[in-house]
């Protein structure tokens, strides 16, 4: 009879994980590092030289987590390896930071060395995850390999199932605070992206990418970005979405002005008229903004001497003013 069946050991292997970090998971400072070095590499499928793993961080399945060598695991990191053909392997001299979750939900997560992986960062398959040398990712960003179906309205979104593209990092890269990498992407090597940024397109190698969704601002080697490029039905989807709020304003505004009639009714209609224009000037401004996807929309107007040019209204994202003759220009 033979003692060594693989599928007899591989049901005992959860229960010998189990063990391991519930003897050794949750003693603190060096002696429970220590002890944990010496226990967790008889269950990882690697276990690395001078390998920290901090209290309370939870692995799941480790016979499909690779460690290399001098990795440094901090508090309430999770590694999930829970579902079948799963494999997440962490590179030498990477650190993940408090609070990291990772889950391969059965496709491959790679992140090679030297790569900072911040607190409370989310990285999930199923698609496929490599992340480069050298990267630094900054706090509370999401990487999801996957996107749920949602095309029949007749059936539940969680039961239509998800697809999965694959995400690729390369080399040398800065991801902001709060990013959100989405399936099928590419950032190319060297590149940064903005904090808060929505990454939907491929990034071109040593881009600077912001906004929402990320657009390509500048080349860190100096080279010159071309604006972004937009078909006909582009320009038609992106009017439509400004319209209906253009048209809901312009209501807005008439029932405004109304009111200051009714609550001031020494006001005459001339400047009640003012009043009107002002606001509508600033949404028509906003919304050719949005449109030309320029930061800042700016009217000038000449003064009365016909020598000067005035703003007399200008926008810029996040903000809106409209003034009066606020500086000139000869």
């Amino acid at each position: 009879m033979n003692d060594h069946n693989p599928k007899k050991l591989l049901s005992w292997f959860p229960y010998k994980e189990s063990i391991a970090q519930l003897l050794v998971g949750s003693i603190p400072l060096k002696v429970g590092v220590l002890l944990r070095r010496i226990l967790y590499r008889h269950i990882f499928a690697q276990f690395g030289n001078s390998v920290t793993v901090q209290t309370n961080a939870e692995f799941i399945h480790t016979f499909a987590i690779a460690l290399g060598d001098n990795v440094k695991i901090s508090r309430d990191v999770r590694l999930d390896c829970g579902a079948s053909n799963s494999k997440i392997t962490i590179g030498n001299d990477t650190w993940l930071e408090r609070g990291v979750d990772i889950k391969a939900l059965g496709g491959s997560i790679e992140i090679d060395e030297s790569t900072y992986i911040g607190p409370y960062i989310c990285i999930a398959g199923p698609g496929q995850i490599k992340i480069g040398k050298n990267c630094l990712i900054a706090s509370h960003s999401a990487i999801y390999a996957n996107c749920h179906n949602f095309t029949d309205p007749t059936i539940r979104i969680q039961f239509q199932g998800i697809s999965h593209k694959g995400i690729v990092i390369e080399d040398d890269c800065w991801i902001g605070i709060g990013v959100r990498i989405l399936d099928g992407i590419t950032i190319g090597q060297g590149s940064v992206i903005g904090a808060g940024a929505v990454v939907t397109k491929d990034i071109p190698p040593y881009s600077i990418a912001v906004g929402v969704p990320a657009r390509v601002k500048h080349n860190r080697k100096g080279k010159t970005v071309p604006p972004p490029t937009h078909n006909q039905q582009d320009i038609y989807l992106e009017a439509n979405n400004y319209l209906t709020p253009l048209s809901t304003n312009l209501v807005a505004i008439e029932q405004s002005a109304k009111l200051n009639r009714q609550y001031s009714p020494n006001k005459n209609d001339s400047a009640l008229a003012e009043f009107f224009l002002e606001k509508l000037l600033y949404i028509i401004l906003e919304y050719i903004r949005r449109l030309m996807y320029v930061d800042t929309g700016t009217v000038l107007v000449k003064t009365e001497a016909q020598q000067e040019l005035a703003i007399i209204a200008t926008t810029w994202i996040g903000r809106r003013k409209v003034r009066k003759y606020s500086y000139s220009h000869r």
